[in-house]
């Protein structure tokens, strides 16, 4: 004779497989999770090149954006090294290239571009802009800007005389070829020998829509960048490109001019 369930217990194989039935809806669950989640954006995107400060009427930001750049590249030995600082921070910066530089170097100049940083006009044969005649600017901008074009598919935007010197007849020509004629607020390397001497030149007194000049070929601004991206970022400074100063500032929608610093415009 069969032994019969005791009391209180019911038959083990008759019941409904609950373990089993829990596991399928948690796998189900995930299932779901894992498709319809959203997408964590990627770093390198093309979106986070080109971030957005221009602010609605009334707006306000946290934070205050100023514009580092580095004359005379692309260097061989430090411009490189420069673009990792920079993307250690998540930091854009605009670079004034030299157009015979550019043609020993195109593969920095594609990779300035490629890693989201701002490739400004800096004349060809880095000659001074105050000795020229209107035609010879001119052809020193237009080589300059065919040279960039013809390595990144992009005509620059922003235009730094060597040595900062210009005078009516520059400003004109630049501007006549579409050429925002941009200086800066801080000249920050110049003859420093000590990488202490531009971090203390570039934190003097720092301020909202600064454009401090630097040198893409002194080692003591290389060795002095990770101490000014950290210092500054500290002061709730954002790093962005000359254009994305000028378009917050509002210049972007002016004729080309003349852009001694921008701040004073706000």
């Amino acid at each position: 004779m069969k032994n019969s369930p005791k009391a209180g217990f019911p038959n083990r194989q008759k019941c409904f497989p609950w373990r089993s039935f829990f596991v399928a809806i948690l796998l189900g669950l995930i299932v779901i999770l894992i498709k319809f989640w959203p997408a964590v954006p990627d770093n390198h995107s093309e979106e986070s090149h080109s971030p957005r400060f221009s602010l609605a009427p009334g707006e306000t930001r946290a934070c205050r954006l100023i514009a580092l750049t580095f004359d005379d590249g692309p260097h061989p030995e430090y411009t490189r090294k420069i673009l990792d600082i920079l993307d250690s921070c998540g930091a854009k910066a605009t670079f004034f290239a030299v157009g015979k530089m550019a043609v020993k170097y195109p593969e920095l100049i594609r990779e300035i571009d490629r890693r989201g940083h701002e490739i400004g006009n800096h004349t060809f044969e880095h000659r001074l802009m105050t000795e020229l005649t209107k035609a010879e600017t001119l052809e020193e901008l237009e080589n300059d800007e065919q040279e960039i074009a013809s390595i990144t598919g992009k005509r620059p935007e922003v235009f730094r005389p060597p040595s900062g010197k210009y005078n009516s007849v520059t400003v004109e020509a630049a501007a006549s070829i579409g050429l925002f004629t941009v200086l800066w607020t801080n000249h920050s390397d110049y003859g420093a020998m000590r990488s202490s001497d531009v971090i203390s030149n570039v934190l003097a007194n720092p301020k909202d829509g600064d454009i401090i000049l630097l040198h893409s070929g002194v080692d003591a601004t290389m060795l002095a960048l990770p101490a000014i991206l950290q210092q500054l970022s500290a002061k709730e400074f954002r790093f962005v490109t000359v254009s994305a100063l000028l378009a917050d500032y509002g210049k972007k929608s002016r004729k080309p001019g003349l852009i001694r610093y921008v701040r004073a415009a706000k």
